[in-house]
């Protein structure tokens, strides 16, 4: 407490001396602001122009490079992978919603009693782990052998990489919808058959929207693992010379 008391004390008196100072120095600010702006805009001005310039510079340099190189190396390749992985990714995701109707569907017999619906929803938790989901992830198996026909071109290319990130990211969505649907069903009211085919149907509207986003966001990923490496050992190197100068 002594301590706090002397602290406060120090407060007052610093801020009694301070501030009379800093009211000073703050009507002294204001009215040389007017005087002293112009003389400060003269000079930054031109640094700002410089800088734009600079970037200006830089971009065009980097462009003239980038430019041939996607169309020598981005491109001609672009296309074929988007067709590798394009079809394969939506049946995985399709096939993953049709285990999660089927699996559901399977469960509401069962929706008597609490025992019997928790038991009910222990079984469902285990559908996106367990051997049944390989009926969706086996559809993007198939791009095994096509991504790795292209490591003639893309030499980094870990098909088994990019194969499990799919079964994971498939599993992890079905997940997502399982918890979901049973989150909704377990809202104020009865837990029934009739109950469970609206909560599904609902829930299966937002694995629709899910599964678009996951092929989405998996597409991107997978044509930059493949393509970014190799593109960046020929851009860096080019973009170095040309960069290099502006220094």
């Amino acid at each position: 407490k002594l301590r706090s008391t002397v602290d406060q004390v120090l407060d007052r008196i610093v801020m009694a001396q301070v501030t009379p100072a800093w009211a000073v120095m703050s009507k002294g600010v204001e009215e040389l602001r007017p005087k002293i702006e112009p003389t400060i805009k003269t000079m930054v001005d031109p640094l700002g122009k410089l800088e734009a310039e600079l970037v200006e510079k830089i971009r065009e340099g980097v462009m003239s490079i980038l430019g041939p190189l996607i169309a020598e190396h981005v491109t001609p390749h672009f296309t074929k992978l988007i067709d590798i992985i394009r079809d394969p990714l939506r049946q995985s995701f399709e096939e993953a919603r049709r285990i999660y109707v089927d699996h559901i569907t399977e469960q509401e017999k069962n929706y008597i009693d609490e025992p019997a619906i928790n038991a009910a929803f222990r079984r469902l938790d285990w559908v996106p782990w367990s051997w049944e989901m390989w009926r969706a992830t086996e559809k993007f198996d198939v791009t095994y052998d096509l991504l790795w026909d292209l490591r003639t071109i893309f030499p980094e290319i870990y098909p088994w990489s990019l194969v499990w990130k799919v079964r994971d990211t498939v599993r992890k969505t079905t997940d997502n919808a399982i918890y979901t649907y049973e989150k909704k069903l377990k809202e104020p009211g009865p837990i029934n058959p009739e109950t469970s085919v609206t909560a599904r149907n609902a829930v299966l509207e937002d694995f629709v929207f899910d599964s678009n986003l996951a092929i989405s966001q998996i597409s991107e990923e997978i044509i930059k693992d493949i393509i970014m490496p190799p593109f960046n050992s020929h851009v860096r190197p080019a973009c170095k010379a040309v960069l290099e100068p502006l220094a």
